[in-house]
């Protein structure tokens, strides 16, 4: 309800319809390179609470994989210096390949889910089980070392972002969420007013 003497009819109402701005899809084998994406406001987007359906590894938490900006096979692209702002879901999410991928000196603020995350592929990982109660027993455990595919992120990086106030209506975020990646570089970011997790 509009504070008392408000005139309504002077109000701005936003009713978001998209969970997703600008989409970098690309693969392994034809990837999205060498594209900076800078200076720009990304606002209102669509509520995803109750998507999150997909379960991470070794955890109760799920997720959903998608964010105001979702980059998904591509190398060496930066998303500098832009401001995410009042979004219903995620606001950064970096899903399966990618290499070189940065996250630079963004504001992140007043988000209904998580900020930033980075989040592979369960099939690149071997034996996987997603809960704190299950485990592989030790005979059909898949001792091979190294991942069984590319198709996770590596090499990439998440430096001096100001993330605050989010997890607003979804309750399992993370100022940073990591999960099946690879020598990833988290540094400098100053993240409070989190619900759950600074980093995961």
């Amino acid at each position: 309800m509009p504070a008392k003497g408000i005139n309504p009819n002077q109000l701005k109402f936003v009713a978001p319809q998209l969970e997703n701005l600008i989409y970098l899809s690309g693969s392994s084998f034809s990837p999205v390179h060498d594209i900076e994406v800078s200076g720009l406001r990304f606002m209102y987007t669509a509520p995803t609470f109750m998507k999150t359906s997909e379960p991470l590894l070794r955890s109760d938490w799920t997720i959903y994989r998608q964010g105001a900006v979702k980059i998904e096979g591509a190398e060496n692209c930066i998303f500098r210096a832009n401001d995410f702002i009042a979004l219903g879901g995620n606001a950064i999410f970096v899903n399966n390949y990618n290499r070189g991928v940065k996250i630079e000196g963004n504001r992140i603020e007043q988000i209904g889910a998580g900020a930033i995350n980075f989040v592979g592929d369960p099939a690149a990982v071997r034996s996987p089980e997603f809960r704190y109660e299950k485990f592989v027993p030790f005979d059909q455990m898949d001792t091979i070392e190294g991942p069984k595919t590319n198709n996770y992120p590596m090499d990439c990086e998440a430096s001096d972002n100001l993330i605050h106030d989010i997890g607003l209506i979804e309750k399992q975020v993370a100022g940073i969420q990591v999960s099946m990646a690879e020598s990833l570089r988290i540094l400098h970011n100053t993240i409070y007013n989190v619900l759950e997790q600074v980093l995961m």
